[in-house]
């Protein structure tokens, strides 16, 4: 049997969203979506697909228990890895150097036209 409820609840979490995120951007209450989760409402179609879209996923996605597993699988594996603190400084010694060649690059720009200038005067 199909599970849509424990699909969606899967998906849900695996993306790191609450109850309230998704309600939210649902325009219903938080409690209305607990419903939805319980699998002690009805959903419609087009709930569906704004829920499928909220979640970033096909709306096979939610019907597959399978698929629904290994999208909640990939978006864990991909929010733990989070860069390090050594991964940042990195990347902030990167921009570093790429800010120091432009700017070096500019002003040998600028030098080249003051020197231009200079001849024609």
């Amino acid at each position: 049997m199909i599970n849509i409820s424990k699909n969606i609840r899967r998906l849900r979490e695996a993306k790191g969203l609450s109850q309230e995120n998704i309600a939210f951007d649902l325009g219903i209450s938080q409690s209305t979506y607990s419903k939805i989760e319980r699998d002690a409402s009805n959903i419609t179609v087009a709930r569906l697909m704004k829920i499928a879209e909220l979640l970033d996923v096909d709306v096979y996605d939610i019907f597959d228990k399978d698929r629904a597993e290994r999208k909640a699988s990939q978006n864990n594996s991909l929010s733990n890895n989070k860069p390090t603190n050594k991964d940042l400084n990195l990347f902030i010694e990167e921009i570093k150097h790429i800010y120091e060649k432009t700017l070096d690059a500019q002003e040998k720009h600028i030098a080249f036209l003051q020197k231009e200038m200079d001849k024609k005067r």
